[in-house]
């Protein structure tokens, strides 16, 4: 039997006429769309749904072979040569095998050695894709919201980004470029910088990535941790935002470490802290390395006090520099004055390193130049300093840029 309209309850026919706007709304949406797909549109999903994902009248196989004892499964791609050359890569690869095979018809199978660990089947998979049908980076874009774990999400970009670097697959290597500088974050620290710590330096694309972790050692961490904790980073060192960044970089590559700590452009109020928090890390990296084996610290430390002697050696350079020329500019002063310096400069002298921060903020306010009063009492103390005999633990030197 047919329900009429007086069969229908109120509020079934409510709901009903609640539905209706949203139906016709996704239905002109629909339409819309429709009408914006262009013979190409079709052609390209075409070549890639039938040609690259169903692989059928193929007429290239390509075999991945992971070189440097790598357990990771290898791939086979069913391919098609007239798009394949469009990777720089497997042309000359095709190029090669049609030269000895001796015809340009027959199909053909290539082996293309991969020796970069960060290369991923999922990453191949994308950056071959794009040589059919530009949808490799919606569909990473999407792969990367999926995902809510940090290194999972690392792993799936510089998997892209390498694969795409491989290939020389441009378009997808400069969208996995701009995810990872977006997805930066404490959590993916580590993946991201072993990443562009292996890239080639001259890979444009890890260059880009290299730069952008840099940026966020330097400024980007500091702010994650001090919005996170809702406390500042400097000023407490036992707060535990002081504490989580002191952890963060005791787990960087040593290089990227010394690079960031002794840059103009790393977060912190003032030398002092530098110093201060320099120290702190590398007593930490120093305990991990006894405790543990662990590939980020092993070693590393055994080149750090020939570092320390250098960079000492370096400031001594720089303030002994320094003093001269700060001496000549005294020397053209008046007498008066010289005599009213020499008894500031024996006062300083005697002072802490504490006591002689202190002092020179309070003689600046004076009229006296503060940067003079280090660098005189530095000279007069240097010259009868025996320079082995150089307190192993001032690190004032080894990260000063």
């Amino acid at each position: 039997m047919m329900a009429t309209e007086s069969d229908v309850l109120p509020s079934d026919l409510q709901q009903q006429q609640q539905h209706q706007p949203q139906q016709q709304q996704h239905q002109q949406q629909q339409q819309q769309q429709m009408q914006h797909v262009t013979p190409h549109d079709v052609v390209a999903s075409h070549l890639y749904h039938v040609g690259f994902v169903q692989g059928l009248h193929s007429d290239l196989l390509l075999r991945i072979q992971f070189t440097g004892g790598s357990a990771k499964e290898e791939p086979v791609f069913k391919l098609h040569k007239l798009l394949a050359v469009r990777s720089p890569v497997l042309a000359a690869l095709i190029g090669e095998a049609e030269m000895q095979s001796g015809s340009g018809f027959s199909p053909l199978e290539v082996v293309l050695p991969v020796a970069d660990a960060h290369v991923t089947g999922e990453g191949l998979t994308l950056a071959l894709g794009a040589l059919y049908a530009d949808y490799a980076a919606a569909i990473l874009a999407a792969a990367v919201n999926q995902q809510r774990d940090a290194a999972t999400r690392a792993q799936l970009l510089t998997g892209a980004l390498a694969s795409a670097a491989l290939l020389h697959v441009a378009p997808v290597a400069a969208a996995a470029a701009a995810l990872v500088k977006a997805d930066l974050s404490l959590a993916a620290l580590p993946a991201y910088c072993a990443f562009v710590s292996a890239a080639s330096p001259n890979d444009a694309w890890a260059a880009d990535v290299r730069d952008a972790v840099f940026a966020f050692l330097c400024k980007g961490i500091v702010r994650e941790i001090c919005d996170r904790r809702q406390s500042l980073v400097w000023g407490n060192k036992g707060s535990e935002a002081y504490k989580e960044l002191v952890a963060a970089f005791a787990e960087l590559p040593f290089e990227w470490l010394k690079k960031v700590v002794e840059a103009q452009a790393f977060e912190v109020p003032n030398d002092m802290e530098r110093f201060a928090f320099a120290k702190e890390v590398v007593a930490l990296r120093a305990r991990k390395q006894r405790t543990t084996k662990s590939a980020i610290v092993t070693g590393e430390e055994n080149v750090l006090w020939p570092l320390v002697v250098l960079q000492q050696q370096q400031q001594q350079q720089y303030m002994a520099k320094q003093y001269q020329q700060q001496q000549q500019q005294y020397q053209q002063q008046p007498q008066q004055q010289q005599q009213l310096h020499y008894s500031v400069v024996d006062q300083y002298s005697d002072l802490s390193q504490q006591q002689q921060q202190q002092y020179q903020q309070s003689m600046a306010a004076q009229g006296y130049n503060g940067v003079f009063l280090k660098n005189a009492a530095y000279g007069r103390r240097t010259n009868s300093m025996h320079k082995p005999a150089m307190d192993k633990m001032d690190l004032m030197g080894v990260f000063c840029s």
